[in-house]
């Protein structure tokens, strides 16, 4: 099941496109502000981000040039009213993969998300390494110093959020919100013990490489490239 965020001040028009969106089989997470709809964006894990332009304290344009500039790739399409040729030269200069100008009809947006989503992703972004270790997002795998680790879909899920964002502390609650459905019932324990397996796992091949993965305690998780 894809997860979309919405970044939208409109309740009722969130409303109304999360219930559209649930009804296709997709899980959807909603943000009314500008700067925790970044701060979501860029600790969960999306399949596509659905931005309005004029979304109040960090606008679209720089939601989406901010979330770019940190490495993020997601797809995003860019909700406004805003119909001028010059305007939609800057939502697609800021990181903008579509334009989808108000009012719209709910086919269309799943027709654009449909397209996004079937784009391939640049070859670069499909394969991340920090330090020895090395997670192939394409072929859903992960390696240590060339030897394949065998994760459960979630403990893969769960490096790949980390290993993406090297240097980026996640707190349980984000680990959670970017790797199970918003209909599981997880508990930080599940987090914890999750870790604890991929960190054994690690270990197992490179004990350095499992010392990459950080607990900041009462804070969260996060990998640290060795220094060198």
């Amino acid at each position: 099941m894809s997860k979309v965020l919405i970044i939208e001040d409109d309740k009722i028009l969130s409303a109304l496109v999360k219930q559209a969106l649930m009804s296709q089989r997709y899980t959807v997470d909603i943000s009314y502000d500008g700067e925790e709809g970044l701060e979501m964006l860029l600790s969960n894990q999306y399949a596509c981000a659905i931005v309005d332009w004029e979304v109040p304290n960090l606008i679209g344009p720089e939601i989406c040039r901010t979330y770019r500039q940190r490495g993020g790739n997601t797809p995003i399409i860019m909700l406004t009213r805003r119909t001028r040729t010059a305007e939609k030269v800057v939502g697609f200069d800021s990181g903008a993969d579509d334009y989808l100008p108000k009012p719209f009809d709910m086919e269309e947006l799943y027709a654009r998300l449909r397209g996004l989503m079937r784009r391939p992703a640049e070859i670069k972004t499909q394969i991340v390494r920090v330090g020895e270790l090395i997670v192939d997002r394409d072929r859903r795998s992960a390696s240590v110093a060339g030897k394949e680790l065998e994760l459960t879909k979630k403990e893969f899920l769960m490096l790949e959020l980390l290993v993406s964002n090297p240097g980026r502390l996640f707190s349980p609650e984000s680990i959670i919100d970017g790797v199970w459905s918003l209909d599981d019932e997880i508990t930080v324990w599940a987090v914890r013990s999750n870790i604890a397996r991929i960190r054994s796992k690690i270990a197992a091949m490179d004990e350095n490489c499992a010392a990459m993965i950080k607990t900041i305690y009462g804070q969260g998780y996060k990998i640290e490239a060795p220094p060198g």
